[in-house]
C-alpha cells in the first residue's frame, strides 16, 4: 500500500515538471485565429490568435463590417436588409400624393457603387424618375424598386459609363432618350414578355434592351432568362397592342406568334430582329405599325390576319427574303387593305431573284397559292399597292364593277402575261396604262384587254414595250396623240369602241403592227398616225367600202394603206372581203 503511494506521487511530480517544462519553452510556432464575435452587414466582429500547443491567447483583432450584398430587388442577401440610397433628392408630384427621384445629393463625378431607388419616402409612393435626375453621377449598378412607373425622358443624361441595370415589373412608361447615352451590360426585368408588352416607349432610345450587351428577362418559373437565347415569343391575347419599339434589341427571336385578342402592332415594334424567319399573326389583328418588321432580313414567312385594314408606311422595309404570304381573308378584303407605301407590302423588297407565293385560304379551308387574279364583282375600288410584286402572278382578270384602281397596284408582277381591266389608268383622272404599274410595264406582259375605256388618252400606252395584243372596248370617242407610239413589240390591236379619230402619231413606231381593226365610225387620221408601221400587213375595217374613202387623211404616213398589204371592209353580208388598195 505505502509502495503504492509513493508511485502516485512520483508520478504527479513527473508530469507536473513535463506540463511546466513546455510552458516555458513554448515558441508558439503553431497558431490559429478563433472567431469570438462574427462581423454582421453592420456590425464589427472580433478574433483572437491562439497558440495551438499551449492554448495561449497571443492577441486580438477587429473584424470590419461585411457591409449588404443586394440582390436584383435591393434587398441583402445576407441578412434580408431592404435598402435604399439615402442621398436621393425627392420631388412631391402634382398628385401631393406620390414623389418622384430628381437628383442624387452628391458631388459631381462622384462614384457610388449601387444606387437603390426605394418605392416609399416620407410614408408615401414613389412613382416617378424625373428627367436628368442622374445626369454626370458616376455609378455601376442601378436598382429601381417594384412600385416605380415612369421615367422621365434624359434621366441618365451624360452618362458615359457602363452600368447594370434592374427594371420592375411595375414600369409603364419610359420617355424619349432616357437610354441614349449610356452603355449598359447587363439589364434585368423582373416580369415576363407579357409584362414587357405593357410597358410604353417613346422612342427607339427609351428601350434599354436595344442597348445592353446582356439582358435578361423573367420566365414562366420566375426565373431569369436571358433574352439572347429566347428564340420563340408568344404575345398572349390580353395584350391588346404591341407598343413601339417593344422588341428591340430582341435579336435571337426566330419565330413571333400573336394570340387571338391583340389589335395592334406598333411602329418598329420588331425593328431589326434579323433572325424571325416566321410571324403568325391571329385574326383580330387590324394595323401594323410604321417600319413595325423593318430589317427583319431573315423574314420567310407571314401569316396576314382576316381582319387587317391598314399597313404603315415600310412596315417590311428590308425584309429582303419573304418568300410566302398566308392570308386568311378574301380576295375582298385584301383588295380594301390600306398600303401607306410600297414597303408595307411584304413582297414589295423581296430579293428579284427569289420567286413570292401568296396563298389564300379555299372553299376546304385549305392554303391555295394565287396565280390567276380574278377580282370579285362585289370589289367597287382596289387599293394602291395591294398586289405589288406579286411576281408569281401569271393572268389578271378586273370586272366592270371596279370603279377605282389605286397607284402600283400590280407593280413588280413581273410573270404577268396577260390582263382583262375595264379602263386604263386609275378610273378618274389617271388615263396612263402603266400608272397600275408604277409606271414600270413588266417586260411579261403580252396581251391586254381594255373592256370599258373611258378614253384613250395621249401617250396612254406608252412603255409598254413588250405588249404583244391590245383589245380596246368602250365609250372612247378618240384615240389621241401618241397613244401606242414607240409599242415595238406591239402585233396586234384591235379597237372595238365608237372612236372618231385616231389622231397624230397615234400608231408612230409600232414597228412590229402587222393587224389592226378599226370601227366604222372613224371619220379621221391625223399627221402621222401609222408613221413607220413598216410590218403592217392586214387592217380589217368594220365598215363598208364607202366609209373606209370618206375617212379624212391628213398626209401620206396617216392612213394604214401606207404601209398595209391588205385592206378589209365589210359587205352586205357583213363580211369581210379585201379592196384594192391601188384603186
Amino acid at each position: 500500500m505505502k509502495l503504492r503511494n509513493i508511485s502516485y506521487i512520483l508520478l504527479t511530480i513527473m508530469m507536473t515538471f513535463v506540463f511546466t517544462s513546455c510552458n516555458n519553452k513554448c515558441k508558439h510556432k503553431e497558431t490559429m485565429w478563433i472567431v469570438d464575435v462574427k462581423a454582421t452587414c453592420t456590425e464589427n466582429g472580433s478574433k483572437h490568435e491562439e497558440c495551438t500547443i499551449c492554448h495561449e491567447k497571443l492577441g486580438t483583432k477587429e473584424i470590419k463590417a461585411l457591409g449588404h450584398t443586394y440582390d436584383n430587388q435591393g434587398i441583402c442577401t445576407r441578412c434580408g436588409y431592404e435598402s435604399t440610397t439615402d442621398k436621393l433628392v425627392y420631388e412631391l408630384n402634382p398628385d401631393n400624393i406620390s414623389y418622384k427621384v430628381v437628383g442624387l445629393r452628391i458631388e459631381k463625378n462622384t462614384f457610388v457603387s449601387t444606387i437603390i431607388v426605394p418605392s416609399e419616402y416620407n410614408n408615401l409612393p414613389v412613382t416617378e424618375i424625373g428627367a436628368n435626375a442622374f445626369s454626370d453621377c458616376y455609378f455601376i449598378k442601378l436598382i429601381i424598386s417594384e412600385g416605380i412607373n415612369k421615367i422621365d425622358k434624359d434621366a441618365f443624361n451624360y452618362l458615359r459609363h457602363s452600368i447594370d441595370l434592374v427594371l420592375p415589373k411595375s414600369i409603364a412608361y419610359i420617355e424619349e432618350n432616357v437610354f441614349g447615352d449610356i452603355y449598359l451590360n447587363n439589364v434585368y426585368y423582373n416580369g415576363t414578355i407579357e409584362d414587357w408588352c405593357n410597358i410604353k416607349f417613346s422612342n427607339s432610345a427609351s428601350n434599354p434592351i436595344s442597348k445592353a450587351t446582356n439582358s435578361y428577362i423573367l420566365d414562366e418559373n420566375n426565373e431569369y432568362k436571358e433574352i439572347a437565347k429566347i428564340s420563340e415569343i408568344v404575345i398572349p391575347g390580353t395584350i391588346n397592342r404591341i407598343g413601339d419599339y417593344q422588341f428591340l434589341g430582341f435579336d435571337s427571336i426566330k419565330k413571333v406568334t400573336f394570340s387571338e385578342g391583340v389589335k395592334e402592332i406598333g411602329n418598329s415594334a420588331f425593328a431589326g430582329c434579323e433572325n424571325i424567319a416566321k410571324v403568325e399573326m391571329a385574326n383580330t389583328i387590324t394595323s401594323i405599325g410604321v417600319s413595325a418588321f423593318a430589317g427583319n432580313s431573315s423574314l420567310i414567312d407571314i401569316v396576314l390576319p382576316s381582319n387587317i385594314k391598314t399597313i404603315e408606311s415600310k412596315a417590311f422595309t428590308h425584309c429582303g427574303n419573304v418568300t410566302n404570304v398566308y392570308y386568311n381573308g378574301t380576295l375582298e378584303d385584301w383588295c380594301n387593305i390600306e398600303f401607306i407605301d410600297q414597303a408595307s407590302n411584304p413582297f414589295y423588297y423581296n430579293d428579284r431573284n427569289l420567286t413570292n407565293h401568296f396563298y389564300m385560304l379555299n372553299k376546304n379551308s385549305e392554303y391555295e397559292e394565287l396565280t390567276k387574279l380574278v377580282i370579285p364583282s362585289t370589289v367597287k375600288k382596289i387599293n394602291s399597292r395591294t398586289f405589288s410584286d406579286f411576281n408569281n402572278l401569271e393572268s389578271i382578270v378586273i370586272p366592270n364593277t371596279v370603279e377605282t384602281i389605286g397607284e402600283q397596284v400590280f407593280s413588280g408582277c413581273t410573270s404577268l402575261t396577260n390582263i382583262i381591266l375595264p379602263f386604263i389608268g386609275d378610273g378618274n383622272n389617271i388615263n396612263k396604262f402603266g400608272y397600275i404599274f408604277g409606271n414600270h410595264v413588266p417586260s411579261s406582259l403580252k396581251e391586254v384587254k381594255i373592256t370599258d375605256a373611258k378614253q384613250i388618252a395621249e401617250r396612254a400606252f406608252s412603255g409598254c414595250k413588250e405588249v404583244e395584243s391590245i383589245t380596246i372596248d368602250g365609250v372612247a370617242t378618240s384615240i389621241e396623240d401618241e397613244a401606242f407610239s414607240g409599242c415595238t413589240k406591239l402585233n396586234k390591236i384591235e379597237i372595238l369602241c365608237n372612236i372618231t379619230s385616231i389622231n397624230r402619231q397615234a400608231f408612230s413606231n409600232c414597228t412590229s403592227l402587222t393587224s389592226i381593226t378599226i370601227p366604222n365610225t372613224v371619220k379621221e387620221f391625223g399627221h402621222g398616225a401609222f408613221y413607220n408601221c413598216t410590218s403592217l400587213t392586214n387592217v380589217y375595217f368594220r365598215g363598208t367600202l364607202e366609209e373606209w374613202r370618206s375617212i379624212r387623211i391628213r398626209n401620206a404616213t396617216s392612213t394604214p394603206e401606207s404601209y398595209a398589204e391588205h385592206i378589209y371592209v365589210l359587205d352586205k353580208n357583213n363580211e369581210y372581203v379585201e379592196i384594192d388598195i391601188n384603186n
